[in-house]
């Protein structure tokens, strides 16, 4: 389904990514690790055709994702239908007058027809049946993060990128969240600075340092991997005294 071959992508001369290539298929679930100013960010909105390469190619279901083809009014429809993105920056993607019409924005600018069940069950698992008539701009950064999930969700793409989508949720609903993710056929790649959920997030892990891809494999074979993550700096080593005498830890 994707196919990244030699990405290199530069903002104002600075490499933000080096040289990435990488295959996702249908239906797999990878979780996108690394510290920031790794490119994680910038690789979802390459993902999505907010960004395009300058050398390299990006390939969605066969077809190479770039300006020309996404000036073509129906492949940009079709592309925007299958590949969502949840931004780490939420207050970009909230505009209207109330938390339903934000939901609905979408799905009528899209012509998606979503049923009223599923309406329901994520408006549930995110606790947003309180605040549907509320304005987005009033909620709490937590409560903008569910509103702006719910309208991915919501789209049911076949590819699902979400930056950072836990960072402002309480624990239930990042449970509940998790446990939805997990249900769904769609291929994801999810962003997250925490190795506590990366397991459940993904069986696949791309972790980026320096804009470049140091491990790709099964999620516990970094997690569980003392070395590697040092080497992506999740893990630090530090001296010690104690007694008297001086430990590495």
């Amino acid at each position: 389904m994707v196919d990244c071959k030699n990405i290199i992508y530069k903002q104002n001369e600075n490499l933000i990514l080096d040289s990435l290539s990488f295959k996702i298929n249908e239906g797999e679930k990878v979780v996108l690790l690394g510290l920031n100013g790794s490119g994680k960010s910038t690789l979802l909105k390459l993902l999505n055709g907010l960004l395009f390469t300058q050398s390299g190619e990006y390939k969605f279901d066969n077809n190479a994702i770039n300006q020309p083809f996404l000036k073509i009014k129906k492949n940009f429809s079709y592309f925007r239908k299958e590949c969502s993105l949840l931004f780490q920056n939420i207050d970009a993607m909230l505009f209207c007058e109330s938390v339903k019409k934000e939901l609905l924005f979408s799905l009528e600018l899209l012509n998606i027809t979503s049923s009223e069940k599923l309406f329901e069950h994520i408006v549930h698992i995110l606790g947003l049946e309180n605040k549907l008539d509320s304005l987005p701009f009033m909620l709490s950064g937590g409560e903008k993060q569910k509103v702006a999930l719910a309208c991915v969700l919501l789209i049911q793409p076949s590819l699902l990128l979400l930056d950072e989508p836990t960072s402002s949720l309480d624990n239930q609903t990042s449970k509940n969240l998790v446990d939805y993710i997990r249900t769904l056929k769609c291929t994801s790649i999810i962003s997250t600075h925490s190795l506590a959920l990366a397991e459940e997030l993904g069986s696949r892990a791309i972790v980026l340092k320096e804009g470049k891809i140091i491990y790709d494999g099964n999620t516990t074979g970094f997690t569980q991997n003392h070395k590697l993550l040092h080497e992506a700096g999740f893990l630090h080593i530090h001296d010690s005294k104690k007694l008297g005498v001086w430990h590495s830890h």
